[in-house]
């Protein structure tokens, strides 16, 4: 994790390191830490976006899978809030996220299982994928 001042807080990710070696960097700014403390708190995986507005995910799981999400269970996510249970079995419950990325895996793992309510953005993004997966 990486905070700067011009682009703020950034998650790197390295991979294929070949060398590595002593900064020549002496002194870190200081800067105020109190903003990326609260979001490193409700960050959910990597894919959580600094500084970008949470938005919310409305979802529903079939009665078939539905006592994984019922309210009281252990949350996979955060940001999972239970809503109700209809009289059919099934669950609702939402689930925030900042980027797609940040939730659409999730979900991914629960097809056939689960439906998105909305945004109505969010299953289409769900369905194109899927689509393209069924092409290829």
């Amino acid at each position: 994790m990486v905070v700067d001042r011009e682009k703020g807080f950034r998650i790197l990710r390295n991979f294929f390191i070949e060398e590595v070696s002593e900064s020549t960097i002496n002194t870190i700014p200081e800067i105020d830490l109190e903003k990326y403390d609260a979001f490193i708190e409700t960050m959910q995986n990597p894919m959580t976006a600094y500084g970008v507005p949470k938005m919310k995910a409305h979802l529903l799981v079939s009665s078939k899978k539905a006592k994984y999400f019922k309210g009281g269970i252990k949350k996979f996510l955060d940001s999972q809030t239970f809503v109700e249970e209809r009289e059919d079995g099934s669950v609702e419950f939402t689930l925030e996220y900042t980027h797609s990325l940040e939730i659409l895996p999730f979900i991914q793992k629960w097809i056939p299982y689960i439906k998105i309510l909305s945004p109505q953005s969010l299953a289409d993004e769900l369905k194109e994928d899927l689509e393209r997966y069924l092409k290829w």
